[in-house]
């Protein structure tokens, strides 16, 4: 028995793990059809290209570039071959067309003939996985069957076998764009943008030293590029002005502590060179390049003013013609009423075309400089070189491109086609009047409503400064100029612009602490005839004119009445310390609180507050002389009394 039921137990348990097999396959089974299947294996045979450079002219086609085997296996007989699609792209829907399409799609043919093959490896060798190889192909346009003037697709296709004796086959491609041109003829307009994010904080200091790296990089390439022929350009007055402070000598501050600045030399450097400029190709941006987009989208009449008001007189730059560009490169009829009242002579923005407004012109403008290609590798300088090259030969009209990275001043000032001529943006014109249906979007820039909020708490510190100084032209200026910088277009967005605020919100405040006031933490009036002094000073360099107000409230119980008037307004000198003396009248004894305040002549408060214990012991006079003005009276109503009555009897005895 024993040994059966042992025997039946081992069946039992077979039975079981059969079935738990059973429902674990079935379990895996689930599993994968829910997606959770093992990670895919990296491709055996696969190849990334890189086109490096193109070379065109009357022979033909030369392609250069870089092959990487990016497979997990070698390859034999590895080759790369010439490629083209000879369908003509002669319009710019054909070209996007075409560069949406799959760069991996079948189309098109290869050209298998000598120079047209660059072979990596052959035999038994192998193009090993992670290997890198360099490949030179070219034909001659009658090879390739490229004749007519249009834009094409031409490239290379990477061909290997898994064997030393197997069919090849097509593992990687790449693409670029040739323009054929042998009587089409073209011209493109390059605007060079001098610009960068303010950072002036004020008279010579600055937040930070940032110019002085791009006064000797970013700036100074582009302002090479504006020295090209015909180039234009356009110069924001407030970089201007800044670079013209750098040049005087300046500091850099971080809010506690300020440093010298590092960049007078390159500033007085990149002046000079300025200078040099055909200032007929120059315009002049809106005093800090502001986010005109963002006032059109708020009705921001006070960014309008600003950009109007905020100009400073420099005879370098008040006669060059205003140019507006908003931030992403498009506009609207709404955008274009709404910097109407600024007048500016052109408007640069993407358009269907060229129209003529009521102060200047809006020219149609690329929104991106140079784009990428057809790839697979896109955004390289390569392609974004020839797809520039393909649109200048489609548009029909000026490609009018604008400038302002070290990357795309380096495309634009490399050498071009001779059947590209470029022309400068005077040389651009309009024939049709603007029709709002001419517009490709509406305009919009990096910042938003909540950095135009910012605005509000410095004007409010501006205003005070103003009463307190009573400098209101001053006052209005400083605060347009930092409204510009805090509203410019040429910060990366709102984090960068509030941050700047923030900082001029400080300096502004601490302006209106240099105007203090002490005063004696405690005093006793022993009659109603007691003052005491209240001692304000003016570390400003300018006088400023204060009042003192003063709130008094009984301590605790006490039943103390102590008035103290509100001081006329008193004028302080640069420097001075003044003691001005408040007279409080006590109507009742006892101790009171006086809490005394500074404020400007029209009641603003500047912030910095005494308090002064009051022990009030001066009221027993007027006890007393209400006292004794009650016995006057008393003593006189007798006396009339009396007379009246001696009078009246008299009168009854005649």
């Amino acid at each position: 028995m024993p040994v059966r039921w042992v025997g039946g137990c081992g069946i039992r348990k077979a039975r079981t793990s059969a079935w738990i097999v059973r429902c674990l396959l079935v379990i895996c089974v689930a599993l994968t059809a829910v997606g959770w299947a093992p990670a895919a294996q990296a491709v055996q045979y696969q190849a990334t290209v890189t086109l490096t450079a193109v070379t065109t002219d009357a022979a033909g086609v030369t392609l250069s570039g870089t092959v990487l085997n990016t497979g997990t296996d070698a390859l034999y007989r590895a080759q790369v071959v010439l490629w083209r699609d000879r369908t003509p792209l002669t319009t710019q829907d054909q070209l996007d067309t075409a560069l949406a399409t799959d760069p991996m799609s079948d189309t098109g043919d290869r050209i298998n003939q000598d120079g047209s093959v660059t072979v990596i490896c052959s035999g038994t060798n192998t193009f090993a996985s992670g290997a890198t190889a360099a490949f030179t192909v070219s034909a001659s346009w009658a090879d390739l069957g490229l004749t007519s003037d249009a834009v094409y697709l031409v490239g290379v296709h990477v061909r290997g076998a898994d064997v030393s004796w197997g069919s090849l086959v097509t593992i990687g491609r790449g693409r670029t764009l040739v323009t054929v041109a042998n009587t089409t003829q073209a011209t493109t307009a390059t605007v060079v943008m001098l610009t960068s994010a303010p950072s002036l904080l004020h008279d010579n200091v600055f937040v930070d030293d940032h110019l002085a790296d791009e006064l000797s990089g970013r700036l100074s390439t582009l302002l090479a590029l504006a020295r090209q022929p015909g180039a234009s350009w356009a110069i924001d007055p407030a970089l201007f002005h800044e670079i013209s402070v750098m040049a005087q000598g300046y500091s850099v501050t971080d809010g506690t502590t300020s440093t010298e600045g590092k960049g007078q030399a390159q500033a007085a450097a990149w002046l000079a060179a300025f200078k040099s400029l055909d200032s007929t190709q120059g315009y002049r941006l809106p005093w800090g390049n502001p986010d005109l987009a963002l006032g059109a989208s708020t009705n921001s009449t006070a960014m309008l003013t600003t950009a109007q008001a905020a100009e400073q007189d420099n005879p370098t730059l008040d006669a060059l013609p205003l140019l507006v560009r908003p931030g992403n490169g498009q506009a609207d009829d709404a955008f274009l009423t709404y910097i109407s009242p600024l007048q500016p002579a052109i408007v640069l923005a993407q358009a269907s075309a060229n129209a003529m407004l009521p102060s200047g012109l809006l020219l149609n403008t690329v929104p991106t400089a140079f784009l990428g290609g057809p790839g697979p590798d896109v955004d390289t300088p390569l392609q974004q070189t020839q797809r520039a090259i393909a649109e200048d030969a489609i548009t029909g009209s000026t490609v009018i491109r604008v400038v302002d990275t070290v990357a795309d001043a380096s495309l634009a000032g490399q050498p071009w086609p001779d059947w590209v001529t470029p022309v400068p943006l005077s040389a651009v014109g309009a024939t049709l009047s603007w029709d709002p249906d001419m517009s490709a979007g509406p305009a919009s820039g990096p910042l938003t409503e909540a950095t135009l909020n910012t605005i509000g708490p410095i004007q409010s510190v501006v205003s005070t400064y103003a009463s307190l100084t009573g400098d209101q032209d001053g006052a209005t200026r400083l605060a347009r100029l930092a409204q510009a910088s805090i509203l410019s277009q040429s910060w990366a967005g709102d984090d960068a612009a509030q941050a700047y605020a923030g900082t001029v919100q400080q300096w502004l405040g601490s302006l209106l602490n240099q105007v203090s006031l002490t005063a004696t933490t405690e005093v006793t009036l022993a009659s109603h005839t007691t003052s005491f002094p209240v001692t304000v000073t003016n570390k400003l360099s300018v006088p400023v004119s204060v009042r003192l107000s003063t709130t008094v409230t009984p301590v605790g119980t006490s039943m103390a009445i102590v008035t103290v008037p509100t001081t006329d307004v008193v004028t302080i000198q640069p420097g001075d310390r003044l003691p001005i003396i408040l007279s409080p009248t006590v109507v009742r004894e006892g101790d009171a609180n006086a809490v005394v305040r500074l404020t400007t002549p029209d009641g603003l408060p500047l912030g910095p507050q005494a308090s002064v214990k009051i022990h009030a012991q001066g009221s027993s006079w007027m006890i007393f002389a209400v006292f004794a003005a009650a016995v006057i009276l008393l003593m006189a109503g007798t006396f009339l009394r009396v007379k009246n009555r001696q009078k009246y009897n008299r009168e009854r005895k005649r």
